[in-house]
């Protein structure tokens, strides 16, 4: 993600800037990838539950 400024008097009275983000390494993507999967199973689950 690029680095951005938030403007003074957006969120609070001084303005802040972040640094630009290095991204998720390869091994939090496949974490990541393998989270959403199994969240994906869970709310099959979820929702064709009998009750």
């Amino acid at each position: 993600m690029e680095a951005w400024q938030r403007p003074e008097g957006y969120w609070l009275g001084t303005a802040r800037s972040y640094a630009d983000s290095p991204g998720w390494s390869e091994q939090e993507q496949k974490e990541v990838a393998v989270l959403r999967e199994r969240e994906r199973e869970l709310v099959g689950a979820i929702v064709t539950h009998a009750f």
